[in-house]
C-alpha cells in the first residue's frame, strides 16, 4: 500500500498538480504585492495632491492680501489727492469745500427727521381713523421704532465710517 502512495505521489500528474498549485499561491502573492505597492503609490500621491492643494491656497491668500493691500492703498491716495484738491479751493470757490464738509452731517439730520417724523405721522394718522392700539400693539411698535433706529445707526455709521483708508498701510 506504501508503494502504491509513493507511486502515486511521485507521479508526474501529482507532481504537475502541486506545480500548479504552488504557482497559483506564488501568482496570488505577486499580485497582493502588486495591488499593496499600488495602494500605497496612490497615498503617495493623495498627500502630494493635498501639498499642492495647501500651497496653492496658501498663495492663493497671499496674492488676496496683496490685492487689497494695494486697493486700500489706492483709496487712500485718492482721498488724499480729493483732500489736496477740496482743501485748496480759494476765493469764489471756497464754498465747495464747505458744503462737501456739510454733506454727510446735513444728509444724516435729513435722514433721521425725516424717518422719524415719517413714524409720527403714520401714528397720528392711524389714531385719528379710528385704529386703537392694543398694549401688545403698543410693544410691537415700539420693537419696530427700536430696531429702525439701530438699523439708522448702523447706516450712518457705516456711512462715515465703513470702508475708509485709516492713513496707515
Amino acid at each position: 500500500m506504501l508503494a502504491t502512495i509513493v507511486a502515486l505521489l511521485s507521479s508526474s500528474g501529482v507532481g504537475s498538480l502541486i506545480g500548479w498549485i504552488g504557482g497559483f499561491l506564488n501568482r496570488k502573492i505577486d499580485l497582493q504585492a502588486k495591488k499593496d505597492e499600488y495602494s500605497y503609490n496612490l497615498s503617495i500621491r493623495d498627500k502630494d495632491l493635498d501639498q499642492t492643494k495647501a500651497e496653492i491656497a496658501g498663495q492663493v491668500a497671499v496674492a488676496d492680501r496683496q490685492v487689497e493691500t494695494a486697493a486700500y492703498g489706492a483709496m487712500a491716495e485718492s482721498f488724499k489727492e480729493q483732500a489736496n484738491l477740496v482743501g485748496n479751493l480759494k476765493g469764489k470757490w471756497a464754498w465747495v469745500d464747505a458744503v462737501s464738509k456739510l454733506i454727510r452731517p446735513l444728509v444724516t439730520v435729513v435722514f433721521l427727521l425725516t424717518s422719524l417724523s415719517l413714524s409720527i405721522y403714520i401714528v397720528i394718522k392711524a389714531y385719528n381713523s379710528g385704529v386703537e392700539f392694543s398694549k401688545d400693539d403698543w410693544k410691537e411698535l415700539l420693537t419696530y421704532v427700536v430696531h429702525w433706529v439701530f438699523f439708522q445707526s448702523g447706516v450712518v455709521i457705516g456711512w462715515w465710517f465703513a470702508n475708509r483708508p485709516s492713513g496707515r498701510s
